[in-house]
């Protein structure tokens, strides 16, 4: 019998490791904009006047939160985001759900051209999985905007 000499079939592998942090949210159903607000804010006190960034809070099929993580942090008026890093924060943990939110420093609550386009495009993307964008939030020291409330999700 020949010996293989390891090294040819040798492979590097990426190592993968999530974690989840519960701060002060309870395993409560986050079936409305009220409570996603209230779930959501406690991660924006750093930020809310400060500078935009985009939280992604994944949800079993009972709309109870599995983990949240922060996607993107940006400036003052805009934030990048990538849909994969959404998508990827719901597949592996698992998620039926996703909400997402970011704030408005400016504390101008009406959403963009661009957060709409946005929504509208995430909603696509997460059905290809068979996930549901539940809402997007937008935050500010004056409260919140629900795109579901307004009729902008399906």
């Amino acid at each position: 019998m020949d010996r293989i000499n390891s090294t040819v079939f040798s492979t590097e592998f990426m190592e993968l490791r999530v974690s989840a942090v519960r701060r002060g949210t309870a395993r409560i159903s986050l079936n409305s904009p009220q409570r996603l607000d209230v779930a959501f804010r406690p991660f924006f006190t750093d930020c809310m006047d400060d500078h935009e960034e985009v939280w992604v809070l994944c949800m079993d099929s009972e709309l109870k939160p599995l983990c949240v993580s922060r996607i993107s942090s940006g400036g003052l008026y805009q934030s990048l985001v990538p849909f994969r890093y959404i998508i990827r924060a719901a597949v592996l943990s698992n998620a039926r759900a996703v909400a997402i939110a970011h704030n408005h420093p400016s504390g101008r609550l009406q959403p963009s051209r661009e957060d709409r386009e946005f929504a509208r495009r995430l909603e696509q993307a997460a059905e290809l999985f068979d996930i549901r964008l539940l809402d997007s939030l937008i935050l500010s020291s004056e409260g919140h905007y629900s795109f579901r409330d307004q009729g902008l999700l399906n």
